[in-house]
């Protein structure tokens, strides 16, 4: 059996996020997604892939088949929202990111419908930066509720590290950084980080107490002590196999006392609980494989009454990932220059996976300063972990700092567990047949939902369809939407039932729900600020030429229709009547107006069989009229055409007996009142699959400048014995590049391989 391996900590991964989500039952989807790159400008496009799993396997038939992407402000609201097939396991594809956001770390969101059914803390994120240099950052307030804090070590004990923490608003004022004994001497320096986290060892001295302190360059000191540890409890564990076995080491004059031992996932999600004794026996929990593909658990002891005496972490050190080799032509080329790339991987082994090449520094993973805002919202911490490349001691170091902040957080009741519950009272179904809209129908005065209504969805357009759903025992309805893209204008109403007393409810088909993470300003630091003005440049030139990066749609929109109408008027061939029912009565053939009491209707008469069917479907412009009394108030005028198919129709588990078009020559469905219960909405349906394009040999002369900050992008490459080969031309723009590519193999192997190469303009 393989060994898994757990301690605290080295992580390895590529530009991706990775997370198992279940769905129902034993089934789960996994999706795998990466990005270009992970800064970006507003106006820019983010070109990704994402890879589909059921049980870890990518199948030639999938349970879903379309992925809901969201980017995700710092206030936890959905900034853009955009839907994808899932084609052979797989989608690829862009979106915009809107114009004026703000300088902030955003959050990439995907998942399926059928992942919906868990919580959204699940959902696979992957963090970008969007850099806007128009707009000022903000700063920190001038007033600090802290300056400097100071994480309780196990205990106060040679060998024991003591974590420590300085505000970002002072950090670069400090000079150096140090403990002193209870007797003020120095007792040994705090390696210090970056982001302000820091670490020092209790030395060998005969001290009860100890303090941390920063100087500051201005002559400053502050100081705060060493905190006591508090409680007693202390607890083991081991991994074997998928399970944790765990012993609990307190409390030894009570050994019948109950324990409550809980496991949070790295999104601080309960995975289970147990109840412990204080009784040196091991318990085991398991087998989880979930656990087990998280890169962060946390172990959580309460005693009886629900007081959190202890808080353990742990951190899973994953498989390296592959590394593929790939190699430039030559290490510097001229701007507009043609450049070749070869990608090699082992000779027994395939991938497939993308290629990206951008300007150097937009891709992350060689960033090992974990930011200020994780510490401060940690359930974020694996999907920033994923982009990291780093496995030296200083970094392990700085992430072992920042878990000892969570635990810290945790045991004080700062930070508290994510329920796993899904959407309360929804059932989400695999999205199979097309794009889901859904919702319920309820009465409006009882309140209760309304089963056994005709619920009909016009779709309108250049591709107009009609589709007819009979809600169930919940009064639901589902709309599977097929063969559209874009945003879409949708009409929904009610055909068998008065809709005076019923109201028309529709889901969100994104999930909208998210905490605000947004807990401290970006800092950026002069580096980063010179190529974030070049990356600014850029854009401006690439806007102001309206140089396109994508190609033609590759997508066509499909109308669901009725066959060709039996028969057809044009009102403008005949003299004009003065009431739309002397219309129909005098010149629409096998169609007559019926009156019962003040209620009008239609018949059709089919000519076969020479029955009269009352109660046709009637459409105008596309949209189902069931008010006949409505109808005919429109001015004969206004319409241009009517059309008949005088037999009966079965359209699916519905019966249309014979169907009645009319069209007019409005735009607004001829000023008709509608039912008060129906509704329009914009709906989102999928976005075509764009690709993206950069300028060939063909062009590499022309005068438009050519300034762009993502020189190639192709998300779909295999790399094998045989080896790859990609070409491209260099931009305007000099500077370094870098070529990254990514890819994953059998079992979800990851591969990944980077090369730089220089632009000249000499």
């Amino acid at each position: 059996m393989k060994k898994v391996r757990w301690f605290m900590l080295l992580f390895l991964a590529v530009n991706t996020s990775f997370m198992t989500v279940s769905g129902q039952g034993d089934l789960s989807e996994d999706i795998f997604i990466r990005t270009d790159r992970d800064i970006y400008l507003p106006g820019e496009s983010v070109w990704f892939r994402a890879d589909y799993f059921v049980e870890g396997d990518n199948p030639q038939g999938q349970l879903s088949n379309y992925l809901y992407i969201d980017l995700i402000n710092p206030l936890g609201e959905s900034v853009a929202g955009s839907k994808y097939e899932l084609k052979n396991g797989r989608a690829a594809g862009e979106f915009k990111i809107p114009n004026g956001l703000v300088t902030a770390t955003y959050m990439v969101r995907a998942y399926t419908q059928f992942q919906r059914n868990q919580t959204s803390g699940r959902f696979i994120r992957k963090l970008i930066t969007i850099i806007n240099p128009a707009v000022p950052l903000a700063g920190y307030k001038k007033k600090l509720d802290w300056k400097l804090k100071v994480y309780p070590p196990v205990s106060i004990s040679e060998g024991n590290e003591v974590v420590v923490r300085i505000h970002p608003a002072i950090l670069a004022k400090v000079k150096e950084a140090f403990l002193t004994d209870q007797f003020g001497n120095v007792a040994g320096g705090i390696t210090l980080f970056p982001n302000g986290l820091g670490t020092a060892m209790i030395p060998r001295q005969d001290s009860l107490a100890y303090s941390a302190n920063i100087k500051l360059k201005n002559g400053d000191t502050v100081q705060t002590a060493v905190p006591a540890v508090k409680g007693d409890g202390a607890f083991s564990y081991e991994w074997s196999g998928s399970s944790v076995k765990i012993k609990l080491c307190t409390d030894k004059t009570s050994p019948d006392q109950l324990y409550k031992l809980n496991v949070l996932d790295g999104q601080l999600i309960s995975c289970c609980t147990l109840e412990v004794k204080a009784d040196d026996r091991w318990y085991e929990i398991g087998p989880d494989q979930r656990l087990f593909d998280e890169k962060v658990i946390y172990l959580v002891l309460e005693d009886s009454d629900g007081n959190i005496i202890q808080v353990q972490h742990a951190m899973h050190l994953p498989d390296k990932p592959v590394k593929l080799r790939v190699a430039t032509s030559k290490d510097k080329y001229k701007t507009r220059e043609k450049v070749e790339v070869t990608l090699h991987a082992a000779p027994d082994e395939t991938f497939t996976g993308y290629v990206s090449v951008v300007k150097k520094g937009t891709y992350e993973k060689e960033r090992n300063v974990i930011p200020v805002f994780i510490l401060e919202n940690p359930w974020l911490l694996p999907a920033w972990l994923e982009d990291k490349l780093q496995d030296d001691n200083s970094f392990i170091q700085q992430l072992e700092a920042a878990l000892v902040v969570v635990d810290h957080h945790l045991k004080t009741g700062r930070l508290l567990p994510v329920s796993s519950g899904a959407e309360l009272g929804k059932e989400w179904l695999p999205e199979a047949r097309g794009v889901m809209l859904r919702g319920e129908v309820r009465n409006v005065i009882t309140e209760q939902p309304e089963p056994g209504s005709d619920v009909y969805l016009a779709v309108f357009g250049a591709t107009p369809q009609l589709h007819v759903y009979t809600t169930n025992e919940q009064g639901a309805f589902f709309f599977s939407l097929k063969h559209v893209y874009g945003l879409q204008s949708v009409y929904i109403c009610v055909g068998n039932k008065p809709e005076k007393d019923l109201e028309i409810l529709v889901n969100s088909d994104f999930v909208r729900d998210y905490p605000s993470f947004y807990t401290a300003p970006l800092l950026l630091d002069t580096s980063t600020r010179r190529f974030i003005e070049d990356m600014y440049v850029s854009a401006q030139v690439k806007e102001y030429f309206n140089t396109e990066d994508t190609s033609s749609r590759l997508f066509a929109q499909k109308a669901i229709r009725f066959p060709e109408p039996d028969e057809s008027i044009i009102l403008d061939d005949y003299i004009p009547l003065p009431t739309l029912k002397d219309v129909i009565n005098e010149i629409t053939p096998f169609v007559r107006v019926a009156k019962k009491g003040d209620d009008f209707s239609l018949v059709v008469l089919d000519k076969k069989t020479n029955q009269l069917y009352g109660n046709p479907l009637i459409l105008l412009d596309d949209l189902p009229v069931f008010n006949v009394n409505e109808l005919l108030k429109i001015n004969p005028e206004l319409i241009e055409r009517i059309s008949v198919i005088n037999s009966t129709y079965v359209y699916g588990e519905h019966v249309f007996r014979g169907i009645v078009f009319l069209e007019t020559t409005t735009t607004n469905f001829a000023g008709m009142e509608l039912p008060s219960s129906s509704t329009f909405l914009e709906f989102q349906t999928l976005e075509d699959r764009a690709v993206h394009t950069s300028p060939d040999a063909a062009k590499k002369d022309q005068r438009k400048p050519d300034f762009r900050n993502l020189l190639f992008w192709e998300p779909e490459i295999t790399i094998g014995k045989n080896g790859s080969t990609i070409t491209f031309f260099c931009s305007d723009d000099p500077g370094a590049y870098e070529v990254i590519v990514s890819g994953i193999g059998e079992n979800s192997k990851k591969a990944f391989g980077s090369a730089v190469f220089v632009v000249s303009d000499k």
